[in-house]
């Protein structure tokens, strides 16, 4: 009997410590450091590094790399001296064998003089590019031109092109020779007009090209700003604006404002007026604001100012001390992640207590290849102030 009762106990323990790590939330980031070249992943509890690129610290200039879904992969767009004579254009790296890099084909017979790289589509085969050249030379000299081009990773060749301007929108001026690439999913690359030096919508509808069949369709699939922030499992998003009905920090009408309120957009896309969901007329320096905590909240910074601020759904604030040279990196589904000048810094927010965890020592000059996914435990609305 007692031994029944003992294994009973056991099956107990066993279960409930099982159910707390399947709860534990599990998430991953992968930086590139640019001072060091390295790959560096982390998760709640570490952090190491994943690759180093040989040589891609010659490159003087450095676009938008892309880390392919498998891992194999990194591209980006460059400029580097080729005996004696700059060559813009786009380079692979291959993480897997620690080969770097190769520059793949220029589809501007002139020479590009702008390139931005896409991103690789869902088997890691093929990677997406806009290469443009914007300066027309004089009198019988190139002229500018542009393409989205497809470049298969086999053998590195060029797959499909498609030049930005069939983009165009009605009612819009100016030549199309850029392009805001979205996701690349099983039905094609998301597509939508941009450009040097004219007026591309700053939001609107996607259109998707499947550079197999040539076929370019329309979506319901918004694009944005840079500064609206979208939470992808709710489809919601905020943005910290410069908002003239309330305070600002200018002193001189010269001076564009600062962000001193940040606006909710219960769906992202709907041309509907947003909401202001914080606003602080004794901090009107708004510096950064994300989401947070798996989307529950959204995490304030201000401008030489230590204090942060998290602001939950329900309207509930805590002013949390996160430091004057911390900066917001990304939020994660048990907190958000910082850098303080050298160091990548866990926050987490239990029992209204904040926690830091210091991963490890870090570059201050990085980029996000691949950030997780929030809004899985987030139900969508927002308390507002007006």
């Amino acid at each position: 009997m007692k031994r029944s009762i003992l294994f009973f106990f056991l099956a107990l323990l066993l279960a409930a410590t099982a159910n707390a790590q399947e709860a534990a939330p599990t998430w991953k980031i992968i930086l590139l450091e640019r001072t060091s070249t390295q790959l560096i992943t982390a998760t709640p509890n570490s952090m190491e590094t994943l690759a180093t690129i040989p040589e891609y610290a010659w490159f003087n200039i450095t676009f938008q790399p892309q880390i392919s879904p498998d891992g194999q992969y990194l591209s980006f767009g460059g400029v580097v001296d080729i005996e004696g004579t700059p060559a813009t254009g786009v380079f692979l790296a291959n993480l897997t064998t620690s080969q770097c890099c190769w520059l793949m084909p220029d589809p501007i017979p002139n020479g590009a003089d702008f390139v931005q790289v896409g991103p690789f589509n869902p088997d890691s085969t093929q990677i997406s590019a806009i290469l443009a050249r914007t300066s027309a030379a004089g009198e019988g000299g190139p002229g500018t031109a542009a393409f989205i081009t497809i470049y298969n990773l086999s053998d590195l060749t060029i797959a499909a092109t498609l030049p930005p301007a069939v983009l165009q929108p009605q009612g819009s001026e100016g030549a199309i020779l850029s392009a805001t690439f979205g996701k690349w999913k099983d039905d094609g690359l998301r597509v939508a007009p941009a450009c040097i030096d004219c007026n591309a919508p700053v939001e609107g509808r996607y259109q998707v090209w499947n550079p197999n069949t040539d076929v370019l369709t329309a979506s319901q699939e918004y694009f944005f700003g840079a500064n609206r922030q979208i939470l992808e499992n709710t489809g919601e998003a905020i943005a910290a604006v410069y908002n003239e009905n309330f305070p600002s920090a200018a002193s001189d009408e010269t001076i564009t404002p600062l962000p001193n309120t940040v606006e909710y957009y219960a769906v992202a896309g709907v041309d509907a007026a947003p909401e202001i969901i914080y606003f602080n007329p004794n901090d009107l320096r708004i510096r950064s604001t994300g989401w947070v905590l798996d989307g529950n909240a959204i995490l304030v910074t201000h401008l030489e100012n230590p204090m942060g601020t998290l602001v939950f759904r329900d309207g509930t604030q805590q002013t949390l001390e996160i430091g004057s040279d911390s900066v917001l990196l990304s939020g994660t589904p048990d907190g958000w992640l910082m850098i303080d000048v050298s160091r990548l810094l866990h926050y987490t927010f239990i029992d209204n207590q904040l926690v830091v965890n210091t991963l490890g020592p870090i570059d201050g000059r990085i980029v996000i290849l691949e950030q997780p996914v929030l809004g899985t435990t987030a139900r969508a609305g927002f308390t507002t102030i007006q």
